[in-house]
C-alpha cells in the first residue's frame, strides 16, 4: 500500500466515525422522544461522545500530519505548547490558593500534580477554540472565494470546515456540561492537593489536629490541615492513590492554624 492509499484509508476512517456518531445522535433523539429506558439513553450518549472524540482525534491527526511539513507550523506549534504550559501552571497556582488560602509556592508538589491533571484538558480546549477561530475566517473566505484564486486558501477551507463543525459540537457539550465538569474537577483538584502535599500529623499537639492530615508552612509555626482523618484514607501505595483519586467522594476543605508543639525542657548545667 503506497502513501496515497494510506492517506485515503485514514480519511475514510474518520469519515466513518463521523457517520457513525451522527447515527448515534439520531438514535439518541429517537430514544429521548419516545421516552425509553434512561440506561439506553446514557449508553447512547456516552457512545456518541466517545466516537465523536475518536473522529476528532483522527481528523486532527490527519490535518496536523499534512501541515507538519511546514517550518512555520512547527514554530507556531512550539509557541502554542509553551503558552499552554505557562497558562496551566498559573491556573494550578491559583487553584492551590483558592482552596488552601496559602502561598502556592509552599505547595510545589501539589502545583506539579495539578499541572499534570490540567494540561491535557486545557490543550484540547485551546485546540477546539483555535479551530473554531480559524474555521470562522475560513467560512468568511469561503463566502468570497470567487475573489481568491489561491490553492492554499482552498486547502485551508477543506481542512478546517469539517473541524469547525466538530469543534463547535464539542464546545457546546463543554458548555452544556460545565457545571458537572466544574464539580468533578473541583473534587479532583482537592484530592490532588491532599494526597500530594499533606501527611499524617505527628508533630502538632492541637486537639483539632489529632489523626488529621497536615502541612507545615514556613518557620513561624503555621500549619494547614484538612477535615480528612488519617483513618479515612488508605496507605500511600500507587493503587490506593488511584482509589482515593477516583472513589473518595467526601467533601474536602482546608484550614490554617498555629501548630502547638511539646516544649522541650532545658536542662540546667551546674558550674
Amino acid at each position: 500500500m503506497n502513501t496515497e492509499e494510506k492517506e485515503v484509508s485514514k480519511t475514510k476512517k474518520y469519515k466513518l466515525f463521523y457517520a457513525f456518531s451522527f447515527i448515534l445522535l439520531i438514535l439518541f433523539g429517537v430514544v429521548d422522544y419516545l421516552n425509553w429506558n434512561i440506561f439506553i439513553k446514557k449508553i447512547l450518549a456516552i457512545s456518541f461522545i466517545a466516537i465523536l472524540l475518536m473522529a476528532t482525534i483522527l481528523h486532527l491527526y490527519d490535518i496536523f500530519n499534512k501541515l507538519w511539513s511546514h517550518k512555520f507550523v512547527k514554530f507556531g506549534f512550539a509557541i502554542f505548547i509553551a503558552y499552554i504550559g505557562l497558562y496551566t501552571d498559573s491556573i494550578s497556582h491559583f487553584t492551590v490558593y483558592r482552596y488552601v488560602h496559602e502561598n502556592p509556592d509552599n505547595f510545589s508538589v501539589a502545583v506539579n500534580f495539578l499541572d499534570a491533571i490540567h494540561i491535557y484538558p486545557n490543550l484540547l480546549l485551546f485546540i477546539v477554540l483555535l479551530i473554531i477561530l480559524i474555521s470562522f475566517f475560513s467560512i468568511i473566505i469561503l463566502l468570497f472565494r470567487t475573489f481568491f484564486e489561491i490553492k492554499l486558501i482552498d486547502k485551508g477551507i477543506s481542512y478546517f470546515i469539517p473541524s469547525f463543525i466538530l469543534s463547535f459540537i464539542l464546545l457546546m457539550l463543554y458548555i452544556g456540561f460545565y457545571n458537572k465538569i466544574e464539580i468533578a474537577f473541583t473534587n479532583l483538584d482537592k484530592k490532588a492537593i491532599l494526597l500530594s502535599s499533606y501527611y499524617p500529623n505527628m508533630t502538632c499537639q492541637n486537639k483539632e489536629l489529632k489523626n488529621m492530615y497536615i502541612k507545615l508552612i514556613g518557620v513561624n509555626g503555621k500549619v494547614s490541615y484538612s477535615n480528612i482523618k488519617t483513618t479515612e484514607v488508605y496507605n500511600y501505595t500507587p493503587i490506593d492513590l488511584i482509589k482515593n483519586m477516583l472513589f473518595f467522594n467526601k467533601e474536602i476543605y482546608f484550614k490554617t492554624t498555629v501548630c502547638q508543639k511539646n516544649s522541650i525542657p532545658q536542662s540546667s548545667t551546674s558550674n
